[in-house]
């Protein structure tokens, strides 16, 4: 009497069959020393979809809710555990209110230090420079409003001057 080995795929039957010994291929399989080992293209089992299983009870202390599909149980924590948040511990260092460690970083200015950063921006700001596309149309314009200039008249030379 053989055992049967079914594999994923044709590389791990391969695999498979080698280490346990089963040598000879055949179509669809691997044989040797009382073993098949064949594989199936895709995966044979799945877990059931979550919408398959229904709340069978509490446990005794209220702690895990018993979810059942008629032959399987699954034990899930009854509260919701806190959802990580990577940069706590950045806001942690960084943060002035402590009570706003929520994934977003803002340690800003506030109240009367923002307001004199905003005087103190608009008082340092360099003048604005005209960019080279607007200067270069306002001469442009200035040239268009000049007269244009007569050129002027050459006499052909005469004859025996140098």
């Amino acid at each position: 009497m053989s055992k049967l080995i079914i594999a994923e795929k044709p590389s791990v039957a391969k695999s498979i069959a080698s280490a346990l010994g089963a040598s000879s291929r055949a179509d669809g399989f691997y044989e040797g020393i009382g073993l098949l080992v064949s594989w199936c293209v895709g995966h044979l089992v799945s877990p059931m979809d979550a919408g398959g299983y229904g709340f069978h009870h509490a446990s005794e202390d209220g702690k895990y809710l018993i979810m059942a599909n008629g032959t399987q149980a699954y034990a899930v924590r009854a509260d919701a555990p806190e959802k990580d948040n990577p940069l706590r511990t950045a806001e942690m260092t960084l943060e002035d209110d402590y009570g706003m460690i929520d994934g977003v970083i803002n340690n800003g200015r506030r109240g009367e230090e923002l307001e004199k950063a905003k005087e103190h921006a608009e008082r340092t700001q360099p003048e604005k420079k005209p960019s080279i596309r607007e200067r270069l149309a306002a001469a442009k314009q200035e040239c268009a409003k000049q007269q244009p200039r007569p050129a002027p008249e050459k006499k052909p030379p005469e004859l025996g001057e140098r």
